[in-house]
């Protein structure tokens, strides 16, 4: 029998792939439909602004579209950049994606800019 550690899976959720290009997000929620279905046990949202690799620009918002779609997976943040935003507005943002998803939120922070 496998250990829990090695049946853990982590879906990566990369919301397009530049600014210009917003059109890949249509994409990429499509994948993000799939990391249930697919038995994964996580889905997280990277935020990324204007860069050539990755972006989200609005982690906890998308999460909290997930949230109504999925029933099991944790859904969380691979980074949220607090500089970039109000402390009480990132607060609330989270506590609404666990009112949401019933708890199943994990989120991590970066506390200073490049």
């Amino acid at each position: 029998m496998e250990s829990e550690n090695e049946s853990r899976y982590c879906a990566e959720h990369a919301f397009g792939t530049a600014a210009p290009r917003y059109s890949g997000g249509v994409r990429s929620s499509r994948e993000g439909d799939l990391a249930e279905p697919l038995g994964f046990d996580s889905l997280f949202a990277l935020e990324h602004h204007f860069t050539g690799y990755a972006m989200s620009p609005a982690p906890l918002e998308l999460l909290a579209y997930y949230a109504g779609r999925t029933k099991r997976i944790i859904l969380g943040t691979a980074v949220i950049v607090l500089p970039w935003h109000d402390p009480i507005r990132v607060a609330e943002g989270i506590a609404l994606l666990d009112i949401l998803s019933g708890g199943r939120w994990s989120v991590r922070f970066w506390p200073r800019r490049r």
